[in-house]
C-alpha cells in the first residue's frame, strides 16, 4: 500500500473500543456527470471538509476518506449519536447540490466494537457492520446496531426506532438487530398521523402513573424510558416487560410513545379503541392505558395510566 494511503487510514491509537461510523454522500456518481471531474470534486471536496470538522469537533477522529465517504472512529457512542445528527443538520441544510434546488444529503451507518490499532481492516466485523449498516441507511437516515443503541444515553434511546433483524453472515445465520437514530424527529412518519405531525399540540407536560408511582414529562424532562432494566426510567419488574419496553418523548405540546419490545403494548385513549403497537409510534391525546403485551386482559398487573395536562 502506498505511504500516502497509509497515512490515510491510519486508526487512532488511544481507544480500544468505540463505534466506526460511515458517513456517505448521496448522488455523488451524477455530480460528476453533470458538472466533470473538475466541478465535482471542488463541491465534494468543501462538503467533506465540512463533514471532517463536525466529525472532530464532536470527538471523532476520521480513519479514512474513500471519495465520497469518510470512515470515522468514536470513543463514546454518545459522541458518535451527536456527530450523527450534526452532520445531517449541517450538511443538509448548508449544501445545495450544484445546479439543482436540492439539498445535499447523507445516508450514515454505524456499529460498536473493538477498533482496529494500525490500518483499518476492511473485512473486520466491526469495519463490515458500520458500512453494511450505511449500505441499508436511506437518504437523511443514520442506522445502528444493537450494539451501539445499547451503550446510548436515554436521551438517544428515546429518539431511536427498531427498523428490523437483517440477516448479515448467512453461513451461520446470524441476525443483526438495525435502529435508527432520528436526528429530524419532526419529519419522522408517526403511526396515527398520516398527514404528517401538527405543527404544535395543546398540551403542557404528561403524567405517567404506575403502581403508586407519578412522573410526569414536559419541556424541562422530556423523555422517559420504561422497562425492567434498572437503567430506565420507570422500571418494572415483570416477566413480560422487556429490558426496555417503550419510551416518551415530549416536545412542542404532545407526547409520543414508541414501542421496542417483545411483547408490544396496547395503547387504549380513553373512550377510543385499543391501538396495538409493535416497534411502532403514536401520540398520546387526553387520556388513557398502556397495557403490555397486544392482550390488556394478560396483564392486568402491568397496567400504566397517562393524563395530558
Amino acid at each position: 500500500m502506498p505511504e500516502a494511503e497509509k497515512d490515510v487510514c491510519r486508526a487512532p491509537q488511544d481507544v480500544a473500543q468505540g463505534v466506526v461510523m460511515l458517513a456517505d454522500l448521496v448522488g455523488s456518481t451524477a455530480l460528476y456527470e453533470s458538472f466533470g471531474d473538475t466541478g465535482a470534486r471542488a463541491f465534494l471536496a468543501g462538503v467533506i471538509q465540512a463533514m471532517t470538522d463536525i466529525v472532530t469537533a464532536q470527538g471523532g477522529k476520521v480513519v479514512a476518506e474513500f471519495g465520497d465517504e469518510l470512515m470515522c472512529a468514536f470513543p463514546d457512542p454518545r459522541l458518535a449519536a451527536v456527530a450523527a445528527c450534526a452532520l445531517h443538520e449541517n450538511i443538509s441544510h448548508g449544501y445545495q447540490v450544484p445546479g439543482t434546488d436540492q439539498r445535499q444529503r447523507l445516508h450514515i451507518g454505524m456499529h460498536y466494537g473493538e477498533l482496529p490499532d494500525g490500518e483499518p481492516d476492511m473485512l473486520g466485523e466491526v469495519v463490515r457492520l458500520a458500512r453494511w449498516a450505511a449500505t441499508h441507511a436511506k437518504p437523511d437516515q443514520t442506522l445502528a446496531t444493537m450494539d451501539v443503541i445499547e451503550r446510548l444515553p436515554p436521551m438517544f434511546r428515546a429518539i431511536s426506532r427498531y427498523i428490523d433483524d437483517e440477516t448479515w453472515d448467512t453461513e451461520g445465520d446470524t441476525r443483526v438487530t438495525l435502529f435508527e437514530i432520528i436526528w429530524d424527529v419532526d419529519a419522522a412518519t408517526v403511526a396515527g398521523l398520516p398527514a404528517g405531525l401538527p405543527p404544535k399540540g395543546p398540551y403542557v407536560s404528561v403524567r405517567l402513573e404506575h403502581d403508586g408511582r407519578r412522573i410526569r414529562l414536559d419541556a424541562e424532562h422530556p423523555v422517559l424510558s420504561v422497562g425492567r432494566h434498572p437503567g430506565n426510567d420507570l422500571v418494572i419488574s415483570h416477566e413480560l416487560v422487556s429490558r426496555q419496553h417503550f419510551t416518551l418523548q415530549f416536545g412542542r405540546g404532545r407526547c409520543t410513545i414508541t414501542d421496542r419490545s417483545t411483547n408490544g403494548i396496547t395503547v387504549l385513549v380513553t373512550g377510543g379503541k385499543p391501538q396495538l403497537l409493535q416497534h411502532d409510534t403514536a401520540v398520546l391525546a387526553e387520556r388513557g392505558q398502556i397495557h403490555i403485551g397486544h392482550n390488556p386482559d394478560q396483564s392486568p398487573a402491568v397496567v400504566l395510566t397517562w393524563v395530558c395536562e
